[in-house]
């Protein structure tokens, strides 16, 4: 291979040779010519600034010079052409980019052989077996480095590979010689040194690509490898707890655990007895002093101030998180710088030799380790002062928890301590089982009793009035769930023999149970502190509203982007923690972050977080500069000319189109999707948009096209079927009318343009104003004429042109009808009629005309006959007289 590329850099070197030797040609005749025609313009009898002295002497032999040169004088274009000298800069910049190529592809291929040993070595270890953790964590790391190098060496390549195909894409493809014709030769070298570069890249590229695929499956195979001995260590079948055998290896065996014990012991004394008879104790001495000083500031500084925060009295739930993660942090560090200074000074004495050392380690450890989670449980639970409590636990619940959490790290670290001893003293295997088994049994039984003392609140004397259920009892109930089933598991497991799956348990319990504890005072800090910070009375909110000018609503908003976004990191790093006993490492997980962060390979585009970013930030930008263009044109520029407002909002609405448009296309530009491309997802997507995306489409055609046409414009009073209002916005899916009730219609955009609407101010702001009278039979109907052109030409707000008319528009024998039509704004025409009305009522009224108001009165008179009426008025009287008078014995009654 490396012979080709010298051969193919040869050719190169052979095909750029030519053009550079014809421009060196072209450079040494224009340097003949010009000093000829230096002398032709010096011995010039027209110069108008040479006097004649000046042009004898020297200057006579010149035009005796050989003949090719004579004609050369008058050729002054020639001499003006900057063009030849052009050509050398150009062939100097085509070297130059060839050697930065070369070197390029030079240095990919060194690390590309490099990483490809590397990784066939890696290959023929994994190919043996029985790997231990150290060496898989060996290759792991080694597999790390090469994916980084190789990584670091395929950047720049791709890089180069896109520019080099973008060159290539832009010459097109190759004509057909049938159709187009034959391709022009510069056209022609053009394309194949472009192809023959791209090819150079992109094969080279190709390599890398291919070695790092073979480094992530590598790194997939020890991965695979860690998970295997994870599980077969995990589930590895030792002794029972109640197997006679355990127990029988242990009493065997104890004899010499206890005599290696008494030997580690007498020769730790045997070192401290010759360290003090030969006086080194002096480090020891003062590493006594300092830890007295730690216990007496523990003891009398940080107590006090612990009790000065806890004497607060109504703390709120940041004064809680940050009150206990103080108090937490610092009584474990003043712990902790107590045991560092102890082994300083054990070490500096000499009392640490190879068998003790770990066993100092251990113990020292596990000190640090128990104040830490007493601690944490305290901060969370506080089973002494209730109003410090954090978690909403109630106070009968509190206690027993804090006391078994606190029993079962004692029993854990106690047991991981005197494992370090068993190991320091070379005690066997079924010691050490027998260890862990019984710390698993105590553990197993501190939770079990923990769950059986835990009350809800429920006092014996009120046990006759049934069970109590206390608000958020399901989460509760989650949780004792959780913890029984925890119990029976590691009961199980220590009695079926897997020991290791007990220990896994426990240990991941306490670990996972100390980071949410960290996780739950690290939130409430971060969610209680960004409320507070960003509070509407806070320092820091109002000094950004009245120096920045930022809004409340911003500000809260802010406040809660960054809350978020402090959570999932918290949330993240904690279940990268939590993961880790799993065999999770970070490097892992950095790793997978790595390769996504590279990039990730999707229908030939390469996509990663990086250009999703850039995309993301110009799609931002560009849509905030797009609405700062917006709203420049809507409040500064348009109001200044004489545009109406449905034609301003027009060009405000078409502008934010355009202009969003031209973000998007350069976002999908930057993520490597071109227009073409998009019309070819366009054009697949046309089925689905004839049938489910039509109505959709079919609104923001509209929307285009009431932008467009301005038939209907913002701010105009239309009528769409019984509703009527005025436009306030056209959007690209909708219309919204604002009815004159203040209610919002919203219309969609195909309904206005297929529709029929009426618009009361698509062309002037002029509306005829009707108003019909009824008047009783009138002998002389101009009269009532007159009256009402009068009182709608003394209106104000009526127009003079056209002028009011009054209109007789029907009559009868008894009532008579006139239409009065007057024109005005159309927006005032409702308040001009009502106006109208009472002039016109008033005038007809003081004419007579309306002689009461409203309708008068019926009278209906019975005509009868004489005779008739005599009859009856003759019965009536007698009838008159008598009604009314009583009867002896009967009581009188009305007829």
């Amino acid at each position: 291979m490396a012979g080709a590329i010298v051969k193919r850099f040869q050719g190169a070197a052979r095909t750029r040779r030519r053009p550079g030797l014809g421009a060196l040609a072209l450079l040494a005749l224009f340097a003949a010519m010009l000093p000829g025609q230096l002398a032709v313009g010096q011995t010039s009898p027209t110069a108008p600034q040479q006097s004649g002295p000046q042009q004898s002497g020297p200057q006579q032999p010149r035009p005796q010079q050989p003949g090719p040169q004579q004609p050369a004088a008058p050729a002054t274009p020639a001499a003006e052409a900057p063009a030849p000298p052009a050509s050398p800069s150009v062939d100097e910049a085509t070297r130059i980019s060839a050697e930065a190529r070369a070197r390029l592809l030079a240095s990919a291929r060194v690390v590309f052989d490099r990483e490809k040993v590397r990784l066939a070595e890696i290959e023929t270890v994994l190919a043996r077996r029985n790997h231990t953790g150290a060496q898989l964590d060996d290759l792991r790391s080694q597999l790390a480095t090469s994916t980084a190098a190789l990584q670091g060496a395929l950047g720049p390549l791709t890089q180069r590979a896109n520019a080099a195909k973008a060159l290539l894409d832009q010459l097109g493809p190759k004509p057909d010689e049938k159709k187009d014709g034959p391709e022009t030769a510069e056209a022609a070298a053009e394309r194949e040194n472009r192809q023959h570069n791209y090819s150079e890249i992109s094969d080279t590229a190709r390599i890398g690509h291919a070695l790092l695929l073979q480094a992530n499956q590598l790194a997939e195979t020890v991965s695979g490898e860690r998970r295997s001995q994870f599980t077969h260590a995990l589930f590895d079948h030792t002794w029972s707890i109640f197997s006679p055998e355990l127990w029988s290896f242990v009493a065997t065996a104890a004899p010499s655990n206890l005599k290696a014990l008494v030997t580690i012991g007498s020769d730790w004394l045997s070192a401290l007895q010759e360290r003090i008879a030969d006086r080194r104790m002096l480090p020891f001495g003062l590493s006594l002093v300092a830890l007295g000083l730690v216990w007496l500031a523990r003891r009398f500084l940080l107590r006090r101030l612990h009790a000065r925060i806890i004497s607060y009295n109504a703390p709120g739930q940041l004064r809680r998180a940050v009150s206990g993660l103080f108090v937490t942090v610092s009584d474990t560090a003043a712990v902790a710088l107590g045991c560092w200074l102890l082994y300083l000074g054990l070490d500096g004495s000499g009392l640490t030799p190879a068998s003790v050392d770990p066993l100092i380690r251990s113990v020292l450890q596990a000190i640090v380790a128990v104040t830490l989670m007493r601690g944490l449980i305290v901060a969370l639970l506080a089973p002494n002062t209730p109003q410090w409590r954090i978690l909403a636990i109630p106070d009968q619940t509190a206690g027993p928890v804090a006391r078994a959490l606190t029993a079962a790290v004692g029993l854990v670290v106690a047991g991981w301590a005197l494992g370090e001893v068993l190991e320091a003293s070379g005690g066997d295997r079924a010691t050490a089982t027998a260890l862990d088994a019984v710390i698993n049994a105590g553990v197993a039984l501190v939770l079990v009793r923990m769950l059986r003392r835990m009350r809800d609140g429920v006092d014996c004397e009120e046990q006759s009035l049934g069970p109590y259920i206390p608000a958020g009892g399901a989460a509760t109930g989650v949780w004792r769930l959780g913890a029984w089933i925890l119990a029976f598991l590691i009961l199980a497991a220590t009695a079926a023999g897997f020991i290791p799956l007990a220990n896994f348990l426990i240990n991941q319990t306490l670990w996972t149970l100390t980071l949410l504890a960290v996780l739950k005072l690290l939130l409430v800090m971060v969610d209680e502190g960004i409320d507070q910070a960003f509070g509407d009375n806070s320092r820091m909110s109002l000094a950004m509203q009245t120096t920045v000018g930022v809004r409340k609503r911003s500000l809260q908003q802010l406040g809660v982007v960054l809350a978020g976004v402090l959570r999932i990191t918290l949330i993240a790093l904690a279940a990268l923690l939590a993961l880790a006993p799993f065999g999770i490492q970070s490097t892992d997980f950095i790793g997978s972050v790595r390769n996504v962060f590279f990039g990730l390979s999707v229908a030939g585009f390469n996509i990663s977080p990086v250009s999703i970013l850039w995309g993301l930030a110009l799609l931002v930008v560009g849509v905030i500069v797009t609405r700062a263009f917006q709203g420049w044109l809507q409040q500064k520029f348009l109001p200044a000319t004489n545009l109406d407002s449905g034609l301003r909002n027009s060009i405000t609405t078409a502008t934010g189109y355009l202009g969003v448009f031209i973000v998007v296309a350069a976002t999908l530009a930057n993520f490597g999707l071109s227009l073409d491309r998009i019309a070819i997802v366009a054009g697949a997507l046309s089925v689905g948009i004839g049938f489910g995306l039509q109505s959709i489409v079919n609104n923001f055609v509209s929307g285009l096209i009431l932008l467009w046409d301005r038939s209907i414009s913002v701010g105009d009073w239309i009528v769409v079927g019984a509703e009527q209002g005025y436009v306030k916005r056209i959007s690209v899916r909708a219309t919204e009318i604002q009815t004159f009730e203040r209610a919002s219609i919203i219309v969609p955009n195909s309904t206005l343009v297929s529709g029929t609407v009426k618009n009361w101010l698509r062309n002037n702001r002029t509306g005829r104003i009707a108003i019909t009278v009824g008047t009783g039979f009138q002998k002389n109907p101009q009269v009532v004429a007159d009256l009402l052109l009068k009182c709608a030409n003394a209106h104000p707000d009526v127009l003079r042109e056209p002028k009011p008319t009054v209109l007789f528009s029907n009559f009868t024998t008894t009532t008579q009808e006139y239409d009065l039509r007057c024109f005005s704004d159309v927006e005032a025409m409702s308040r001009i009629r009502s106006d109208l009305n009472y002039r016109i009522f008033a005038a007809l009224t003081e004419a007579g005309i309306y002689a009461t108001p409203g309708p008068a009165l019926s009278e209906v008179r019975l005509l009868l006959p004489e005779d008739l009426q005599r009859a009856i008025g003759e019965r009536a009287a007698p009838a008159g007289r008598t009604a009314g008078a009583a009867t002896p014995g009967q009581p009188a009654t009305d007829s």
